[in-house]
């Protein structure tokens, strides 16, 4: 019986990682569809896009930190912080300021990520 209870909390573990991985995935992909979108001039999707990046922004200057920053949008934060941090440095503290080259850079930013990681 112990056996059996271990190997069901393992597995149980296990899919909790693995879904919260995909929970991930689909937050980074759903973010680089709406970022899409911001390139592509559409202003619906501006000020969700700006927020990440200016999250970003403000995470890696120290403006912010891992107990302020958006939690739904950690991962998304940390990721692009920890990819260019020099970048996220230099962008102004008004996001609109943020244009479709800080969209593209960002873009580039999340390719470099996933290329680095497959």
């Amino acid at each position: 019986m112990c056996r059996i209870s271990l190997h069901l909390i393992l597995d149980a573990k296990r899919f909790a990682m693995l879904y919260s991985h995909n929970q991930e995935n689909d937050k980074l992909q759903q973010f680089t569809i709406f970022l899409d979108h911001a390139l592509k001039g559409d202003s619906r999707y501006t000020s969700i896009v700006n927020d990440v990046i200016l999250e970003a922004h403000k995470y890696t200057t120290g403006l912010k930190n891992l107990y302020n920053i958006k939690r739904d949008l950690m991962n998304i934060i940390l990721l692009l912080s920890d990819t260019d941090k020099n970048y996220f440095k230099q962008l102004q503290d008004n996001p609109e300021e943020y244009n479709s080259q800080t969209y593209s850079k960002v873009k580039d930013i999340i390719q470099q990520q996933k290329e680095s990681t497959s």
